[in-house]
């Protein structure tokens, strides 16, 4: 487990827990030995996953059946590296689309 401190446009930092797979365990030590500063914001990172969840939105609106509320649902990872990342499950990506449609009255 490690920590990396992303910084926000508004001020101030965000500190997200990531695991360390090739590491393994951090040695025990001071907080401050422990925490990777990213090169990028938080909304930068971020910026990296919005055409995916764009791109959702923009097929399931073009139904036929437009849908009163449209829900999606995906887990994003973050990285020192990477900044924000699709998280996959297993072997591919997961999405969870919800599509609500109201009875009209």
């Amino acid at each position: 487990m490690r920590l990396v401190e992303f910084p926000v446009t508004s001020g101030g930092v965000v500190l997200v827990q990531v695991e360390d797979a090739k590491h393994g365990v951090a040695p025990a030590g001071r907080v401050e030995d422990v925490i990777e500063r990213s090169k990028e914001t938080l909304e930068q990172a971020l910026e990296k996953v919005k055409p995916a969840a764009e791109a959702i939105i923009d097929v399931m609106s073009g139904l036929s059946r437009k849908p009163d509320e449209l829900t999606v649902e995906f887990g994003i990872q973050v990285t020192a590296e990477a900044g924000a990342v699709l998280a996959k499950a297993g072997v591919d990506v997961h999405y969870t689309v919800t599509l609500t449609w109201k009875a009209s009255s």
